[in-house]
């Protein structure tokens, strides 16, 4: 564990426990360790802003898991841009039947990735070095997620179009907001172009964490149509407009 970390272990426990999650002190200890771990890695590979284990709890652990309390997910769940792991491993973590994938297309990440789920022995999940544009036309992943989750994403437009690919008929699409309370227009009609249809946008309480958040729901009702994704970068050079 991290050398005076007491209160912040404190505020993690009563963070877990508002969201409803039991074995909150198997959940905290084993987040605690993927937090050293990752505070670690950050010293050489810039993995999150956060330079604490205070911020990772309430910035990263917290908000990572707060929308659970909120909206109920089916796995197997891909966690796409996964980046320092999150909110995949949270995830993980907190529900250690749930297959988790964790799609992350930079080999440094990946690595770091894949030695957090050694350490910390997490034998739910897997690691995908790819990019979704490319796992999205191969047969092996596409239509095959009950759930697709995407965090600080910047284009929803972009991730609708890298996320319903991936999701099996009646899987959702969850996207991890701040402020916006509902999605533009043009993003509600390239999700229903790509096959998905939005479902719900829900305020999101994060425990200890003032900034608000939202968590978007779209749902994959038809299949995506042949050639989407786009090849990779394509798809956020030039978002789709509305369709």
């Amino acid at each position: 564990m991290i050398e005076g970390s007491i209160p912040a272990k404190s505020v993690l426990l009563d963070g877990l426990e508002q969201l409803g999650l039991t074995d909150a002190t198997r959940i905290a200890d084993t987040l605690f360790e993927y937090g050293r771990l990752l505070l670690e890695a950050n010293l050489s590979t810039n993995l999150v802003g956060a330079d604490t284990i205070e911020q990772l709890v309430t910035q990263h652990f917290l908000d990572s898991l707060a929308p659970l309390a909120c909206h109920r997910f089916r796995p197997p769940v891909v966690d796409v841009g996964s980046g320092a792991g999150l909110p995949g491993i949270p995830i993980a973590i907190a529900h250690p039947r749930a297959e988790l994938t964790l799609m992350e297309p930079r080999r440094l990440r990946a690595e770091f990735l894949r030695s957090v789920v050694t350490a910390l022995g997490l034998a739910n999940v897997t690691v995908v070095q790819g990019t979704a544009e490319s796992a999205g036309r191969l047969t092996l992943r596409r239509e095959q997620a009950s759930t697709v989750m995407m965090r600080a994403i910047g284009k929803p437009a972009v991730a609708v179009e890298l996320g319903l690919p991936l999701l099996k008929h009646g899987g959702e699409l969850w996207l991890y907001r701040g402020r916006d309370a509902d999605p533009e227009p043009a993003v509600v009609a390239a999700a229903a172009f790509l096959g998905g249809d939005f479902v719900s946008s829900q305020p999101v309480h994060v425990p200890f964490l003032a900034a608000q958040r939202h968590l978007w729901v779209f749902r994959k009702v038809r299949p995506t149509p042949k050639g989407y994704p786009r090849r990779s970068g394509i798809p956020d050079r030039s978002p789709l407009p509305m369709v």
